[in-house]
């Protein structure tokens, strides 16, 4: 990633919020996640709870 002089580049995650992807994820997708990077049962979104 490139930014011109003078500029700041920033970026902001939000992990908890539920993403909008297109196509959307499925509960395969969110078991794939959870299986490739494991977390801690209090660490997983909601969201994610599908693929647990």
């Amino acid at each position: 990633m490139k930014s011109s002089e003078g500029y700041k580049l920033i970026s902001d995650f939000d992990y908890d919020r539920e993403p909008v992807l297109d196509p959307p994820y499925t509960a395969e997708d969110c078991a794939k996640e959870l299986e490739v990077f494991p977390r801690d049962p209090g660490a997983i979104p909601d969201w994610m709870k599908i693929g647990v």
